[in-house]
């Protein structure tokens, strides 16, 4: 690893000031700083402002000792950098999170110790700051906090197993948890500080693994409810979270796997690991709906033959990055959901779906529009011969290849869907393809452009049933009898103006009255009007 740079040439602001006035401390002269505090034993930060007038000076004071610790806190952040880019070649998919993390827990540091001195030049106008903090205070201190948190660890531990109350137990997880979270904040200072061998890395793996084995067995022995679940997610979240203010917090989905769609029980496991983890946490509180929300609870879960699968994460709403986040494998058996459903709706269709079948329906039909109400479309859907009620089945009509129309039907008690056909869904007589299969994002409440309805029809892909539909026009046979003043029209005038409006609503004419669906007989008539004063009659 690069050695420390503890005192920042670049940050000292004023060159060596030989020859001080009487009365100026001695630590403004840079060589008297590299003597009297050398960098094997010291940290150091030294700030320095310009024209800054006596009533300016102590909110001056106050942000150049800042900027003095900032200076020493940023010998810690340069030598976390020099580590992670290191590690970068082994963990490089999780290197940026464990840098912004460990940085964090660096801007934190305790500089136990540490000492501010402050100088005001009233000639030149000019603010002067000067820390210092002794290495060895340091790292004394968090040696401290690495050996008194491995015995608070071991017992928590053992309480924990022998805790008859599994919330009591997760409690005691949670306290070994903080300590194990100030244990990592310890090992960070101390590594920095080219202390690794004081820390006991081995012991501090053990701890963690062991943190998880009592985790395992807690929630591997019934009962296990919700709330139980509940704790041990909030618990392992918090410590990884520790904002500079007071932060908002809301609920995003707990979605089975992308679906995008949560069940009773995921629900449920949201909203109550949220609320532990506002109950629990002095900074953060839950957003409402005129509060904005600064951080999303949020993740996925899948429930396979033996286990449930959860994965959650504290997301920054604005810039997307993660705060926390746990993934976890929790064993069916012995969890009691309370009578919450683990899957979402309908979702205990999905492995069924490809032997779910369509029957009742010839591959061609012919229809005409007239008998529309006579001849609906009908169907019964089946799965193991055992009809299937309220299933939604989709209906597509095609011409060319072309949607132009689809719906959906479910289907009733008796497993059988019924759709008429209508003016909407065939405009006009022609030949048209009928496409059904059952309606798989409807039946899950899914959006069927998300990668999630995607892999469930590519894994489990529906029966279709392709069936060839003619539609015919009604038929009509014309007689037409017109006459003006009792002599026949040679041509008539009705009749065109009537069979014009017919075609255009979709009817054909034939010359045989037996080959017809309609006789239409048209006798018109008319005679000679009368006339009295002003007034005609016709």
């Amino acid at each position: 690893m690069p050695r420390l740079i503890l005192l920042f040439a670049a940050l000292v602001l004023t060159a060596p000031l030989f020859g001080q006035k009487k009365g100026a401390p001695p630590w403004l002269d840079y060589s008297y700083r590299a003597t009297k505090y050398p960098e094997d034993r010291y940290l150091v930060g030294y700030a320095t402002e310009l024209d800054v007038t006596k009533k300016e000076a102590a909110a001056t004071f106050d942000r150049l000792n800042q900027l003095a610790r900032n200076q020493i806190i940023e010998a810690i952040h340069v030598s976390i950098q020099a580590q992670s880019e290191l590690d970068i070649k082994v963990e490089n998919s999780q290197t940026d999170e464990r840098f912004r993390q460990l940085s964090r827990s660096a801007s934190r540091a305790q500089l136990v110790g540490l000492k501010y001195e402050n100088y005001y030049d009233k000639k030149k106008e000019t603010a002067y700051a000067f820390s210092y903090v002794l290495i060895k205070d340091i790292i004394d201190y968090y040696f401290d906090i690495v050996k008194n948190n491995l015995t608070v660890i071991t017992k928590d531990l053992t309480g924990a197993r022998n805790s008859p109350d599994k919330l009591a137990a997760l409690e005691l997880i949670y306290e070994a948890r903080l300590k194990l979270a100030e244990m990592d904040q310890a090992t960070i200072i101390l590594t920095a500080l080219k202390q690794a061998e004081l820390v006991d890395f081995i012991t501090i793996t053990n701890n963690r693994q062991e943190i998880e084995e009592v985790s395992n067995e807690i929630l591997g022995t019934p009962t296990v409810k919700v709330n139980h679940l509940a704790a041990y997610f909030a618990y392992a979240l918090l410590p990884q979270i520790d904002p500079d203010n007071k932060t908002s917090l809301c609920a995003g989905a707990l979605s089975y796997m992308d679906s995008g769609v949560e069940s009773e029980f995921s629900s449920t496991l949201l909203s109550s690991t949220l609320n532990l983890m506002v109950n629990r946490h002095d900074k953060l509180y839950q957003a409402g709906e005129q509060t904005p929300c600064d951080l999303q609870l949020q993740g996925h879960y899948q429930v396979n033959p033996q286990e449930i699968l959860v994965n959650l994460q504290v997301v920054d709403k604005q810039s997307g990055n993660t705060w926390a986040g746990i993934e976890k494998s929790l064993p069916r058996k012995p969890i009691d959901t309370g009578g919450r459903k683990l899957l979402p709706a309908n979702f205990e269709w999905i492995t069924k779906i490809p032997a779910i079948k369509l029957i009742g329906l010839s591959d061609e039909l012919t229809i005409k529009t007239n008998e529309f109400i006579d001849k609906p479309i009908s169907f019964v859907l089946l799965m193991d011969d055992i009809p299937q009620a309220d299933l939604p089945v989709k209906l597509s009509f095609l011409q060319d290849g072309r949607e132009t129309f689809h719906t959906t039907v479910r289907t009733n008690k008796s497993g059988m869907g019924r759709f008429f056909l209508t003016k909407e869904a065939i405009p006009q007589s022609a030949e048209y393809e009928l496409r059904m299969t059952l309606d798989v994002a409807t039946l899950l409440g899914i959006d069927p452009a998300s990668n999630f309805y995607q892999t469930v029809m590519r894994n489990y892909p529906p029966q279709f049933r392709q069936i060839k539909l003619k539609i015919l026009s009604p038929t009509v046979y014309v007689q037409s009898k017109e006459y003006n003043l009792g002599k026949p029209l040679d041509v008539p005038l009705l009749e065109p103006a009537i069979k014009n409006a017919l075609i255009e609503n979709d009817f054909k004419f034939v010359d045989d009255p037996a080959q017809a669906d309609y006789t239409l007989t048209i006798d018109a008539k008319t005679r000679q009007g009368q006339q009295s004063g002003n007034i005609h009659f016709s």
